[in-house]
């Protein structure tokens, strides 16, 4: 493989470096025309907010040359993608929408903060990442990431003070930034960025961005973490240490040698059985990527009763969620053989667990249900299957992915058990991740245990044209109730009396703002109902589910079977 060093002595040249991957290449699909319309959806509250201009406020942004152009000086080096930055990409290609690649999070920040520290940290913080320090470049001759030698943040501040509501304002521009301002796939432009916003004379918030084929959540609360680390140093006369990191020339070297081993060929073989017939699908494919988020936040008193909850069982939090998350499926669209997306840290050493980017997986969680089953059950079966698939997760599944890009499951739960108790010195903050202002997945789920001194809080951001009739708000509040059934009595069985009798469930299948409807008889309301919601579940018991459209197909095949033998309109069979 070789691999081209980009600096003013060497422009032009070329040479060979050991340890560079010979990629492992899987063929793009060819771009399809732009139909998508660019939608514009609020990180932060789910509806669209009026922009904010850069022009119109007090913009600070450093005259450095290598801050304002951070990317143009100094050698750089060009790696070919990994499989789990190649599914990524993937999937932003085919849809044309460069937000499916977005990650970032917004630090607010409470107390006396000096910017000049902060920026130096920041700086610090990039010369020792090459995560930080990379570009991406998408041209004739492949996908590639691009570090440089040096490169640095643009020192971009951003004064709201003047504004009535500054919390406010800060909001809209980070929507509208997170949305619209994409990252430049021409190998020079590095594939992240970073402002400042002062929204009071003790108050800030700090908003980053970051390409996904470079970042993960755990990459970018390492990132978080070690800006914390250097700021603090600085503020108390010291000097930043440095950390090390899995470099890139490793990470390559070290997944071309899983790739070329029999570990992998039975990890290919292991997910082709395990996935070879499953074919569900408990939502319609996505129409658009419009999608929102809706938060449950736990509370001290539902925290603490899971803890207790999973230390008596003897599973893990992430155990527990995850049945929680079948089990509501299974009581709101009957979903008994049922797929689940859960990411993965893939950081196999203590050094990969330092490293500030991506190297996330997915491990793929294939589970059954039944009206029999109590949740004890249920969560000990997943713990057990969990077992079996993580022997396999170095898998990358991309090689198992449609054309599309698109992973073999519809939901996805990510378990996050990041270091945000970090801050300032001097400052209280709070982090938020920021929702990918796009996605083409019905359901996806994170559950944010982010402290022990702080609640767990779940997000579910769920895609709009998939839930169609099914009222996020009454998943979450079902998604809820589920989980107290759970702690409340671990052997109640998933259908259960209470379940069955009245809890938000059934509003989902019919939803409360819909005005009952009045009708000369049964069938015609049937017919309408089923015209409005095709995709609802409309009947559940042992042997599945049927949707109405199903059902409706179904009474229309019976009919006409009826009327060939004989029968007549009215006639009691």
């Amino acid at each position: 493989m070789t691999a081209r060093a980009h600096c003013p002595a060497f422009r032009g040249q070329t040479f060979d470096r050991r340890g560079a991957l010979i990629a492992v290449t899987r063929a793009l699909p060819h771009r399809p025309p732009a139909f998508l319309a660019r939608m514009h959806v609020s990180a932060w509250g789910g509806f669209p907010m009026p922009r904010i201009s850069r022009q119109a406020h007090n913009v600070s942004v450093s005259e450095e040359p290598s801050q304002a152009n951070p990317s143009t000086s100094g050698c750089q080096m060009k790696y070919p993608f990994r499989a789990a930055q190649r599914n990524i990409h993937a999937a932003q290609n085919f849809h044309e929408d460069h937000r499916l690649a977005q990650i970032g999070a917004a630090a607010n920040i409470v107390g006396t903060l000096e910017p000049d520290l902060f920026w130096r940290a920041a700086d610090f913080v990039a010369a020792h990442s090459p995560a930080l320090r990379s570009a991406l470049h998408d041209g004739a001759d492949g996908l590639f990431q691009v570090v440089h030698d040096v490169a640095g943040f643009a020192h971009e501040t951003l004064d709201l003070r003047s504004h009535a509501d500054p919390q406010a304002a800060a909001r809209r521009f980070i929507d509208d930034d997170f949305a619209n301002r994409r990252f430049a796939a021409d190998g020079h432009d590095v594939a992240n960025r970073m402002i400042l916003l002062r929204t009071g004379d003790a108050e800030h918030i700090a908003y980053a961005a970051f390409h996904h084929a470079l970042f993960d959540g755990w990459g970018t609360s390492l990132f978080y973490a070690r800006l914390c680390d250097a700021y603090n140093r600085l503020r108390a006369g010291g000097e930043p240490v440095a950390w090390e990191e899995t470099s890139v020339d490793a990470a390559l070297a070290d997944e071309r040698a899983y790739l070329s081993s029999d570990r992998c060929d039975a990890s290919r073989r292991y997910w082709a059985e395990r996935l070879a017939s499953y074919d569900s699908e408990y939502f319609p494919r996505a129409t658009s990527l419009s999608n929102r988020r809706t938060v449950l936040e736990l509370g001290e008193a539902d925290t603490a009763a899971v803890r207790a909850w999973c230390d008596t069982h003897r599973v893990s939090a992430f155990h527990f969620f995850t049945a929680v998350l079948h089990a509501t499926l299974f009581r709101v669209v009957g979903a008994r053989d049922l797929a689940i997306g859960l990411p993965i840290l893939n950081r196999r050493t203590a050094t990969d667990k330092q490293t500030i980017g991506l190297f996330l997986g997915f491990c793929v969680l294939r589970a059954s249900a039944a009206p029999a089953d109590t949740f004890a059950a249920l969560a000990a079966r997943i713990g057990a299957q969990l077992k079996a698939d993580f022997r396999h997760q170095r898998y990358p599944l991309d090689a198992v992915s449609g054309d599309q890009g698109r992973l073999p499951f519809e939901v996805s739960l990510s378990y996050e058990r990041h270091d945000y108790d970090a801050t300032f010195d001097g400052t209280s903050t709070t982090v938020t991740p920021l929702r990918t202002p796009a996605q083409s997945y019905p359901l996806r789920v994170y559950v944010r245990d982010f402290s022990a001194q702080r609640p767990i809080y779940i997000d579910f951001d769920t895609n709009d044209s998939c839930f169609g009739a099914l009222a996020p708000q009454a998943f979450v509040e079902t998604f809820h109730a589920v989980m107290r059934d759970a702690l409340d009595d671990a052997d109640a069985r998933l259908v259960s009396a209470r379940s069955a009798a009245g809890d938000a469930g059934a509003a989902m299948r019919a939803p409360a703002d819909v005005p009952a409807m009045r009708h000369a008889n049964l069938c015609d309301a049937f017919e309408e109902i089923a015209g409005r919601y095709p995709d609802a579940v409309a009947v559940s018991g042992d042997a599945g589910s049927l949707t109405y459209a199903q059902l409706d197909a179904r009474a229309n095949a019976l009919a006409w079977t009826l009327r060939e033998l004989g029968a007549a309109p009215e006639q009691r069979i």
